[in-house]
């Protein structure tokens, strides 16, 4: 009897750990198969949804993590978050993140990108799209980190939210940032020595908070900071320097915004700061200093519905153009004759050139006239009898930067001219045997229009049928582009295209190799865990009662 007992037993323990170890397998890679799976070759990693870029993130094989498609957060608004993430990039491919939901419907708070505590991370190439919400904080976020680059990316948003927030973030940079309709645009706080360059910060269909606050941080280059409404909206700031920033550089604004608000605030405390080569139009005060030696170099503002520049303590203006304001060209000036002027024009503005109870250090080149009245300045009570450059008024032809085509020929637009306003250059050619096509010059090759061009490039015929034109869309239902190139989803090998294949120099397209692609998941979980080393104890359990009654069997006999 007691012999049966323990043969049941000891199935009852085999079928227990039988049962455990399969539950647990099949539970965690049923967790794995909702939370996405992503292909790895040689730690370049492919991701299809937040989940697996998520997994991919996490993975310490992937080093390169590529999105193949367009992400769309759901359940939840956040998308991807790292903690400690280190020596890795994050390549959109030109895939977007979007949000299918209304804004208003996103009731949890949430940041879409958030790194915390990384080093060396790139993220390039991606947009992400219609985030907002009234509990929406920022599109990316990085926090207490450094050597970060964010290069390529579009963030537009239609109600609330930052569109990147640095928090403590240090030797990063930011490259080609197009920020449309955030209502707030880049935030730095507690942040030095990083670099921005070739920064937009537009107005279409949303009204504009603030473009740029810097908070805290000092050291700081920005070189190439577009500020502009495109539609009816506006920007209500462009630039605020608060809470001690100091030494910091600015270069290259162009900054277009609202009549109510300052265009550039620097508050008190914020010293040593420059901003140079830069035009400020159609703000309250274009330029409003509170802070101490502060330096203008060749800075146009303009139109603006006050001051062109304000001037609360000590400064260096070099090259300052304060035209066509609604009151004074400059106002203010530092106590002691502290504020140095040169190379400056005050000249057509409503009010007077330049006013201020204070002396002034001119060190030549300051030209006043035609203002509504002469100026007044300590000791220089009339300085009417300078003359200005340049004609009274001017408009902008076209946008900073922009390039228009015309057949063979292109020009840019730029300031080509004596006076402040931007119009367009000389018209340069294409090289020989292209034309100039949705402002670039292309190759001239006979094609039907709407053809694509695939194989080795995601490329569609104009509608001219003159060339060629970058389309991420042009692959056929059953590719995806990558990289330029359309590959099979299920094979990704490249492949001739039923449509029209052209190659360069009459030469075969290249063909990339199979990569091995391995599914990968993340750690098992510890239930899971848990549940095998039962499951196991179980099995092994079973094992010695049987080899005991085994035992006891053979000494009966």
């Amino acid at each position: 009897m007691k012999r049966g007992r323990r043969l049941a037993i000891s199935f009852i323990f085999i079928l227990l750990g039988v049962v455990l170890v399969f539950a647990s397998l099949f539970s965690d890679v049923l967790n794995n198969s909702m939370t996405g799976n992503f292909a790895n070759s040689g730690g370049i990693c492919e991701c299809n949804s937040c989940g697996d870029c998520q997994q991919a993130v996490d993975s310490n094989d992937c080093t390169e993590i590529k999105v193949m498609n367009d992400l769309i957060p759901a359940p939840t608004p956040s998308c991807i978050a790292g903690y400690k993430t280190a020596n890795k990039t994050l390549d959109f491919m030109g895939h977007k993140i979007i949000y299918v939901k209304s804004p208003e419907t996103l009731s949890e708070r949430f940041n879409v990108l958030r790194f915390q505590n990384s080093e060396n991370l790139k993220i390039k190439n991606g947009e992400i799209k219609d985030f907002g919400g009234i509990n929406a904080l920022s599109a990316v976020k990085i926090e207490n980190s450094k050597n970060i680059e964010i290069d390529n990316f579009v963030i537009t948003n239609t109600s609330s939210g930052t569109a990147i927030y640095f928090n403590k973030v240090n030797n990063s940079v930011i490259n080609n940032a197009n920020m449309t309709d955030n209502m707030y645009n880049l935030e730095m706080y507690y942040s030095n020595y990083n670099t921005f360059e070739n920064l937009k910060c537009l107005s279409n269909s949303a009204n504009i908070e603030l473009c740029l606050r810097i908070y805290s941080s000092s050291e700081n280059s920005i070189n190439g900071f577009d500020s502009y409404k495109t539609g009816t909206k506006s920007i209500a700031s462009g630039v605020l320097f608060y809470s001690g920033s100091s030494s910091n550089t600015l270069n290259n604004l162009k900054m277009n915004g609202s009549l109510n608000s300052n265009g550039i605030n620097i508050e008190y405390a914020c010293n040593g700061n420059t901003i140079k080569n830069s035009e400020i139009y159609e703000y309250k005060r274009g330029i409003n200093i509170l802070g101490e030696n502060n330096n203008l170099e060749n800075v146009i503002s303009s139109f603006n519905s006050q001051y062109g520049v304000y001037i609360l303590t000590q400064a260096v203006l070099d090259g300052v153009r304060a035209e066509n304001n609604r009151e004074d060209g400059i106002m203010g000036g530092g106590t002691g004759a502290s504020t140095y002027i040169s190379n400056t024009r005050a000249c057509f503005n409503n009010k007077k050139g330049m006013i201020s109870s204070y002396d002034v250090a001119f060190q030549g080149g300051f030209f006043v006239i035609n203002n509504l009245t002469c100026g007044s300045i300590s000791g220089y009570s009339a300085r009417c009898n300078y003359t200005c450059e340049g004609t009274s008024f001017c408009a902008n032809e076209c946008v900073s930067g922009a390039r228009e085509c015309s057949g063979i020929e292109y020009k840019f637009c730029g300031n080509y001219d004596s006076d402040y306003c931007l119009e367009w250059g000389n018209a340069t050619s294409c090289p020989s045997g292209q034309i100039c096509y949705n402002q670039s010059c292309i190759a001239i090759s006979n094609c039907t229009p709407g053809s694509i061009r695939t194989g080795f490039n995601c490329l569609k015929c104009n509608i001219q049928g003159t060339g060629y034109i970058l389309d991420n869309s042009s692959c056929l239902s059953n590719q995806v582009c990558s990289n330029g190139i359309c590959l099979n989803k299920d094979n990704p090998v490249t492949e001739e295209s039923e449509e029209e294949v052209i190659t360069e120099n009459n030469s075969l397209p290249e063909v990339v190799e199979t990569e091995e692609i391995v599914q990968t998941t993340q750690s098992m979980g510890w239930i899971a865990k848990l549940g095998i080393v039962l499951g196991i104890i179980f099995i092994l359990a079973a094992i010695v009662l049987l080899v005991r009654m085994t035992n006891n069997k053979k000494r009966k006999k």
